[in-house]
């Protein structure tokens, strides 16, 4: 019974001491936490529909494809806000005359970021002037 009392003051005077390692480890923790709370604070007082949705859309590849052409598009909204049902429309040119047109409709972009679709056409629009242009959105 000596034996095991001595174990057990032992035992108990190891747990009062913390290592240098332990208290480090419990800072980052706090300072993590602290940091995400106040981030998240931050953001519930932010009032994103206020600011609207930044939509621009640029040609980033031509890929062949049986009976034609697919001219991949990115939409990018810079803002904050969400954009729904984006219309955007396209216009193949050869000088001042069109050749050909097409439209897409991206669901949902949401803000900060991008969304990729593909227009179809019988003409290779590497060859062309394919402008495009942003018609609208809706809040979703």
């Amino acid at each position: 019974m000596a034996g095991a009392s001595k174990m057990e003051k032992r035992d108990s005077s190891h747990g009062k001491v913390k290592p240098a390692l332990e208290w480090f480890a419990a800072g980052v923790g706090l300072a993590l936490t602290l940091a995400l709370v106040g981030f998240l604070f931050w953001e519930a007082f932010q009032k994103p529909g206020q600011v609207p949705p930044d939509v621009t859309a640029e040609l980033e590849m031509v890929t062949e494809v049986e009976g034609g052409f697919v001219a991949e598009i990115v939409a990018r909204n810079r803002a904050p806000t969400t954009a729904a049902a984006v219309m955007v429309s396209a216009e193949l040119k050869d000088g001042e005359e069109t050749i050909a047109t097409g439209e897409i409709t991206f669901d949902y972009i949401p803000g900060r970021s991008l969304n990729r679709g593909g227009l179809f056409f019988d003409r290779d629009p590497r060859q062309y002037e394919l402008e495009l242009r942003v018609m609208g959105y809706t809040e979703p």
